[in-house]
């Protein structure tokens, strides 16, 4: 795999891992899901400021297509690769990307719990 960022190719590592195994009819002796991803403590050349202004995710949601909360958090920004995220981040930006896309108060809500679901199921990441 080239590219991505870690918690995606984490969630895919583990999943060709798994068809390799059943392929093989071996058991999975060990996995990484208890594992914290603490990546970019040694990039200096990634952008590390989690302060994306309510701009900025405007047009990220306008230019990529942006249609869930985790597409923005996992795969349009650095902040899971970082491992910067906190509760408080991911409702601020549920809010401002919500204004940006017209969601409800509820439709934030519910994309704040997809989104932590997708963390804590996919990646080991509980907030």
């Amino acid at each position: 795999m080239v590219g991505g960022k870690w918690t995606s190719f984490r969630a895919f590592s583990e999943q060709v891992t798994d068809r390799t195994l059943a392929f093989q009819g071996l058991p999975r002796k060990f996995d990484t899901r208890s594992l914290p991803i603490e990546a970019g403590k040694d990039t200096p050349a990634l952008k590390t400021d989690p302060n994306y202004t309510p701009t900025e995710i405007a047009k990220m949601a306008k230019r990529e297509k942006i249609v869930h909360l985790d597409d923005l958090i996992l795969r349009r920004t650095l902040l899971a690769y970082l491992g910067q995220l906190t509760r408080p981040m991911i409702e601020d930006l549920a809010n401002t990307l919500g204004e940006s896309l017209g969601w409800d108060d509820a439709q934030k809500k519910a994309e704040v719990r997809r989104t932590l679901g997708i963390l804590a199921d996919r990646h080991g990441v509980r907030l």
